[in-house]
């Protein structure tokens, strides 16, 4: 809202990760140890990550941009990444390849040598899962989101 001097900006990352990182790949890696991790689908799918420092980065960028009685950047939405720094400068990575590789550095099963689940039954599950949590009150980690 110009007129009253308050200015907001968007500024979202695609997948955090950094040194203090308790949830992502943690949760991916014991699910991998206990040999319950599966590639959904075709496991083509592309993932651009952001470096905590880099979101960081950006939040600061966009104070800056509307900051001081400056709107440049107002209202506007940007999406933050570690862009060309990912190998081979296509700015994104193949999530089941990238993931495979810490698996396999942790000494698990790798993910390329185990089936893929087809996505239809999987969307199928999350359903199920999702309509017993809303019976039961009960969280599953299968839900539609995650597929």
């Amino acid at each position: 809202d110009p007129t009253n001097n308050f200015h907001t900006i968007a500024v979202a990352p695609h997948q955090v990760y950094g040194p203090r990182d308790n949830l992502f790949l943690p949760n991916l890696l014991e699910t991998a140890g206990n040999n319950k991790l599966f590639i959904f689908g075709k496991g083509e799918n592309r993932i651009c990550f952001t470096h905590v420092d880099n979101y960081a980065h950006g939040l600061c960028i966009a104070e800056r941009a509307i900051g001081e009685g400056k709107n440049v950047a107002a209202g506007k939405f940007y999406i933050v990444t570690d862009g060309v720094t990912h190998p081979k400068g296509e700015q994104y990575l193949i999530f089941w390849e990238i993931l495979d590789e810490a698996i396999i550095a942790m000494g698990f099963k790798p993910l390329a040598s185990k089936p893929h689940l087809p996505l239809w039954l999987l969307f199928g599950l999350a359903y199920i899962c999702e309509f017993l949590q809303w019976i039961t009150g009960t969280t599953f980690k299968l839900n539609y989101f995650n597929v």
